[in-house]
C-alpha cells in the first residue's frame, strides 16, 4: 500500500518587484492514494479494456469495470479491496494497450493537487520479456474524492 503525504510550498517572486504584492503563491500537495490492484503477470489476464485513464466516481461504474476485469478470470479477487465508499473516495484506473510480453508495466506514481486541478503521473515501462504472451497492463488505486478536474501526464 503506497501512501504519500508531503506539503510543498513554492513562492515565485517576480523580478524587479519591490514589495510582496506581486508574489504568487502556489500550493502543491501530494495526495494520499492506496493501491487496489494491478494486472498479474498471467497469460490469461487480457482484459481487453480500451486503453486509457479512467476516473470512477460511483458504484455502477466500478461494478462495470470489475465485471469487465473478471470476464475471463477472477482477477479482482486479488485486489486489496473491491468495496469503495464513493462518498469519500474515487478510483483511478489506468490501462495500457494489449501487449505481447509479460515484462510491460503501467503505474500511477504520483498524484499532486494544485490550485486548479489534480495531476496524476502515469509511467509505462518494463522490458520486453522473453515470454511471448498477451497481457494488458493496468494499475488501479483509490484516492480521496475531489471536485477538481483530474489531468493525467
Amino acid at each position: 500500500m503506497k501512501k504519500i503525504a508531503i506539503w510543498t510550498l513554492i513562492i515565485i517572486s517576480f523580478s524587479g518587484c519591490e514589495n510582496n504584492d506581486n508574489t504568487v503563491e502556489l500550493m502543491l500537495q501530494n495526495i494520499n492514494f492506496e493501491f487496489i490492484g494491478r494486472n498479474p503477470f498471467n497469460p490469461l489476464s487480457t482484459e481487453d479494456i480500451v486503453p486509457g485513464n479512467y476516473v470512477i466516481s460511483n458504484q455502477s461504474e466500478w461494478n462495470a469495470l470489475l465485471s469487465k476485469i473478471d470476464t475471463y478470470n477472477s482477477i479482482s479477487q486479488a485486489f486489496t479491496t473491491t468495496t469503495i465508499d464513493f462518498n469519500t473516495y474515487q478510483i483511478i484506473a489506468v490501462f495500457d494497450q494489449i501487449r505481447s510480453s509479460v515484462g510491460r508495466t503501467i503505474d500511477v506514481t504520483e498524484i499532486v493537487e494544485n490550485q486548479n486541478n489534480i495531476t496524476v503521473t502515469v509511467i509505462t515501462g518494463g522490458s520486453l520479456g522473453a515470454i511471448n504472451v498477451t497481457v494488458q497492463p493496468f494499475h488501479i488505486i483509490k484516492m480521496p474524492i475531489s471536485q477538481k478536474p483530474i489531468v493525467f501526464q
